[in-house]
């Protein structure tokens, strides 16, 4: 926002176009000037996005809450085995402990930092049931139609905030942090629905989602919000 004026010099007119883009962010941006927020194509009722009552997942998580958290996850994918789904778990160490304690290891496919693109693309290529558990494919991956119909979303994506820079631009925004985290979530539950045509149910197995997303879901674009129900599921 500091030093917007070195990216837009002297031109008269700039439109800035997003999926991503809210007002918060136009704010801390530092730019000024009409809003048009421009409904989205694709229906709300094609990506419900709901939570489910599980548990807390953060450091505070203990042994019992993270059994309650694969059991959830187990009954998710149970009532899906005709399909295939994505499973965000925000790290590589809670991917690991996903696989080695749930009933459908068999199922799912996880990758390293370095084989990425190789583990996606048999995920892409397999038949279903077939289960992705991905830290990190957030963004630059499509899933459309079969290729994922239901997205399960493991914990609400906070960045990891033990950095010196980190630290200095929460410090001087304290909703710095739930705004990256919201950036990730909206990608992560757009991965699966690439058209109009296309459906991809997504589910939030993080109680978390109960007091941060009231707080914060001003952050989020509106056609997000269109699409998140409230209750739980069946």
């Amino acid at each position: 926002g500091r030093y917007n004026n070195f990216l837009f010099r002297q031109v008269p007119k700039v439109m800035l176009m997003s999926a991503m883009f809210t007002k918060p962010m136009m704010e801390r941006l530092g730019v000024h000037g009409p809003w048009i927020d421009s409904p989205s194509p694709f229906p709300p009722r094609h990506t419900p996005i709901a939570h489910i009552e599980t548990a807390r997942i953060d450091h505070r998580a203990d042994e019992e809450d993270m059994a309650r958290w694969v059991e959830r996850i187990d009954e998710i994918i149970e009532g899906r085995l005709n399909s295939k789904g994505i499973i965000f778990t925000v790290s590589y160490e809670r991917a690991r402990f996903l696989v080695s304690r749930s009933r459908y290891a068999d199922l799912m496919m996880q990758h390293t930092t370095r084989n990425v693109a190789h583990v996606v693309a048999a995920f892409k290529g397999a038949k279903a049931p077939a289960i992705l558990v991905s830290p990190s494919v957030t963004t630059g991956y499509d899933f459309p139609e079969e290729e994922c119909s239901y997205i399960i979303i493991g914990k609400i994506p906070y960045p990891d905030t033990r950095g010196a820079v980190v630290k200095a631009r929460a410090a001087e925004d304290q909703r710095w942090t739930s705004q990256l985290a919201m950036e990730t979530l909206v990608q992560e539950a757009g991965r699966g629905t690439r058209s109009a045509t296309d459906r991809c149910q997504v589910i939030i197995v993080d109680d978390t989602w109960q007091w941060w997303w009231p707080k914060n879901r001003d952050l989020a674009p509106a056609w997000f919000r269109d699409r998140v129900i409230p209750g739980s599921l069946d």
